[in-house]
């Protein structure tokens, strides 16, 4: 299965332009593929930044050794380091017209917003009954980025996917 992996974040890094910024983002847009019923090659866990994938982690590892993508890692400026994902492939995924809206408006979205979102997401589909009560609660000093997270999911609600993207109002 990591072998199809390492194909998979090749192929969907090229889907989405290639390049995206930050690893991150990398994570949540995988994730939202999963949610949406696109890309279910890896299995997700909630973690302090959202859902988090040790299956991806690993298949991005297999793709940059086999060389099917570069990381440049710079310095941020808030003093950490940040990395860019770049495919080395002309292989792309053939996605559906919804599919490229959800790449993009995951692309366009500030990262932050982005973790809210695939914070709440993930914490409706565990059942919780307000997940974005919850995410607040879990997040209280990005709590005021909460709106720009609720419009990223009536957006990608709006896409007709595999599967529905709730709207979490």
């Amino acid at each position: 299965m990591i072998a199809h992996g390492s194909t998979t974040v090749a192929e969907i890094i090229s889907a989405a332009g290639g390049k995206i910024v930050g690893r991150t983002r990398l994570m949540k847009m995988f994730y939202l593929l999963a949610a949406a019923g696109i890309e279910t090659s890896f299995s997700f866990e909630l973690r302090p930044y959202g859902p988090y994938s040790e299956d991806l982690i690993h298949a991005e590892a297999i793709a940059r050794m086999e060389g099917a993508i570069r990381e440049d890692e710079f310095p941020a400026g808030w003093g950490g380091k940040f990395v860019v994902f770049t495919s080395q492939t002309t292989k792309c995924r053939t996605l559906t017209s919804p599919a490229q809206e959800l790449l993009r408006l995951a692309l366009e979205e500030g990262p932050v917003e982005l973790e809210l979102a695939t914070t709440a997401l993930y914490l409706a589909q565990e059942g919780v009954r307000d997940p974005w009560f919850e995410t607040g609660r879990r997040s209280p000093d990005k709590a005021n980025l909460l709106p720009g997270a609720k419009t990223l999911l009536m957006e990608l609600h709006r896409l007709e996917l595999p599967q529905e993207i709730p709207a979490l109002t």
